[in-house]
């Protein structure tokens, strides 16, 4: 929840920066202004993802209907899983800079919700391994696409990919940080 904060603070004033009175846009306006916002916006939650160094680009699916709410409890348990796989019981007393780290974005969430993430881990070959099989257990009928992201490039590729349908249907509220899951479920 801390960087979610952080990010709506750091998107602010990059708004203010550049003489904008407000961070949301009204329908009112012009769609160059929109757009140009919506890219701005997009770019600044670019640079900001770049600075944790992600290296894996992922998909989970859950190829059934879901909730807002249950999509969430179902990143919350994956995330649980993955950690305490890698670092035991106490994982949770972990810093988050040790535990895994990613930013969820939701995709089409009122036909088939699924999230693209950028994801951090300092045991890339292991997450590999284990990280489908978490997610199945979770979501049955669901499935997972790990991409390693090996270059800045792609970095940055991947990452407009993620937060390319942000802007729609209310998503910058859904996104989801994986330190908003710091305690055990």
């Amino acid at each position: 929840m801390r960087l979610q904060k952080a990010f709506f603070w750091h998107i602010r004033a990059c708004c203010r920066q550049r003489h904008i009175n407000t961070f949301m846009q009204t329908r009112e306006q012009s769609s160059y202004n929109t757009i140009w916002m919506k890219l701005r916006t997009q770019d600044a939650l670019c640079d900001w993802l770049d600075q944790f160094g992600c290296n894996f680009f992922v998909t989970a699916n859950f190829n059934c209907e879901t909730t807002e709410q249950s999509a969430r409890a179902a990143l919350r348990r994956w995330h649980s899983m993955i950690d305490r796989k890698f670092f035991g019981p106490k994982w949770h007393k972990k810093p988050n800079e040790q535990r895994t780290f990613f930013a969820a974005f939701p995709e089409h969430p009122y036909s088939n919700r699924h999230f693209h993430m950028m994801l951090k881990t300092n045991v890339p070959w292991e997450f590999v391994r284990y990280a489908e099989l978490a997610w199945i257990k979770i979501v049955p009928s669901g499935s997972m696409d790990i991409k390693l992201v090996d270059q800045i490039q792609d970095r940055r590729v991947t990452t407009g990919y993620s937060t390319k349908h942000v802007w729609k249907y209310d998503l910058m509220e859904q996104f989801i940080i994986s330190s908003e899951f710091s305690t055990p479920t």
